[in-house]
């Protein structure tokens, strides 16, 4: 089975005195994302970590962050890890010197909350993600995520091992393309992200958050907790089953995606460049750019750009103390009532009530 004590105390050795080092603007914590115990195992070596094996839960209140880790084994094969965060500071829950263990998977969903009332958006390795993505990735795979002061995130994340997923979808008996196959054969490398097929997904983890906090000693919260999540996943497969464009799973799509957000991100300090200008710089049509950031995204490329340039505004005028006829000038406003505006229309607040 797994050699979790040898492989984590070797792993302890190397990272304890690397907690919160800080880097690019974000405190770095050092955790394991492969299997849950040895997950567990990372996250309760820490002096600030408190371990309820009974509850099985990790829980803690620090400078940095406070919140709690909730695991549970579904079945033989299938275990679920709950994370409630709320982030004091800039944090990034980084890998560190990965302990890798072979023929696991770990499919993610997150419901992301920011308390300033900013909307800043969290991002994951180099993909910024909506509340409504999931996440699927091989054990031993790099997962660096990075979450900005004052936000909450809510993260459903369960890990099946390959005899489980045989067992349950039985991959080989379907056709190759299938979208099951077709995800399960990618290249995880390019660390996919995934439109949500599960409705009400959201709501499906909150409820589970509630029932896993008081399942202990419990039978029929354990029956009702186990399908509830068998449901979930069910749901998850079940819908990408019935619709291959579901997987946004291209790796020639996803890399144009990547391009235009980094083009977009070049140009936060102008004014939207257009559509045209836009396709033109990555050598592809205005339709297809719109369709595939449309199926993505779900809002159109204008409205997300000038969406990110108020998350930027505020930031400015919030963190760098930048005067707001400043602010204005350097996103192109012809005048700072105009930028007051934009700015109230997207954070609901004047640009004088950032604090």
């Amino acid at each position: 089975m797994l050699n979790v004590e040898k492989n984590f105390q070797t792993w302890v050795r190397k990272i304890t005195h690397k907690v919160f080092s800080f880097r690019n603007g974000y405190f770095e914590f050092p955790y394991q994302f492969t299997h849950p115990k040895i997950l567990v195992n990372s996250i309760k070596a820490f002096s600030f970590m408190k371990h309820d094996a009974q509850g099985q839960s990790v829980t803690s209140n620090n400078p940095f962050f406070s919140g709690a880790l909730y695991y549970f084994e579904i079945e033989e094969g299938l275990w679920i890890t709950i994370f409630d965060t709320f982030c004091k500071r800039n944090i990034a829950f980084i890998n560190k010197s990965q302990v890798p263990v072979a023929g696991y998977y770990n499919l993610s969903f997150v419901k992301f909350k920011d308390e300033s009332g900013l909307n800043y958006s969290p991002f994951i390795n180099n993909n910024k993600f909506m509340t409504s993505d999931w996440t699927l990735y091989p054990s031993g795979s790099e997962v660096n995520a990075y979450h900005c002061k004052n936000s909450r995130s809510l993260i459903a994340c369960y890990t099946f091992d390959e005899k489980w997923l045989e067992n349950n979808l039985q991959l080989s008996a379907l056709a190759e393309q299938h979208p099951l196959n077709v995800l399960f054969k990618s290249d995880f490398g390019c660390n996919p992200i995934i439109k949500n097929p599960v409705k009400d997904a959201e709501h499906t983890i909150e409820s589970l958050h509630e029932i896993i906090k008081n399942i202990s000693g419990n039978p029929a919260n354990k029956f009702l907790f186990k399908s509830k999540c068998k449901m979930m996943i069910a749901e998850f497969f079940d819908g990408l089953s019935n619709n291959l464009s579901d997987l946004n799973y291209c790796e020639q799509d996803k890399n144009l995606i990547s391009e235009l957000l980094a083009y977009l991100e070049n140009n936060y300090c102008r004014k939207f460049p257009g559509i045209e200008e836009v396709a033109s710089h990555l050598n592809t049509s205005p339709t297809k750019i719109k369709l595939l950031f449309k199926e993505w995204y779900g809002c159109g490329i204008a409205n997300w750009f000038r969406s990110k340039q108020m998350e930027l505004a505020a930031k400015l005028i919030k963190e760098e103390k930048m005067q707001i006829q400043d602010v204005a000038a350097k996103f192109g406003y012809s005048s700072s009532s105009k930028f007051t505006n934009a700015f109230k229309k997207h954070h609901g607040i004047n640009p004088s009530q950032v604090n």
